[in-house]
């Protein structure tokens, strides 16, 4: 179960909520040119990856992609894991920061964590927080079931 806490501004302009809504949903299908999705390309032909400031206590390095993508990774020193990641992409700067891990079964599990999206109009944040983590669970038969 996650819990999702958003703020939002407190205005709301019509004349662009249309372009706004356009332009998140194109985003989307750039998903995969962005983000973790890149982390596991790095070594790819036309991928280049250098080093970035460091930031606060974080190693930062950024990866970009053949279409000049970038995504600035920030790393925990001490744990190696990814702590933060930051994407600008078609006029929208996209972030994730973790802040709390637990490991269930073996797998690695980030149980608070926020969500940052910067655009024109202002900046929108959502922080997450899982209160429980299933792995493996049975499903029964009718779960994919089309009615």
């Amino acid at each position: 179960m996650i819990s999702r806490t958003a703020i939002t501004p407190k205005k709301n302009n019509p004349a662009t909520s249309t372009k706004t809504e356009t332009g998140l949903r194109n985003a989307a299908f750039g998903a995969d040119k962005f983000g973790l999705n890149v982390l596991v390309k790095y070594d790819q032909p036309g991928y280049t990856v250098s080093a970035r400031p460091n930031e606060k206590k974080l190693r930062a390095f950024r990866i970009v992609d053949p279409e000049g993508n970038t995504t600035d990774f920030y790393i925990d020193p001490v744990t190696a894991r990814v702590m933060k990641y930051v994407s600008p992409y078609m006029g929208y700067t996209f972030g994730t920061e973790n802040s709390k891990f637990k490991e269930i079964d073996g797998v690695l599990i980030p149980f608070s964590f926020s969500q940052r999206l910067e655009m024109a109009m202002g900046a929108f944040f959502a922080e997450y927080k899982v209160k429980e983590a299933k792995l493996n669970q049975p499903l029964n038969a009718d779960v994919f079931m089309i009615q």
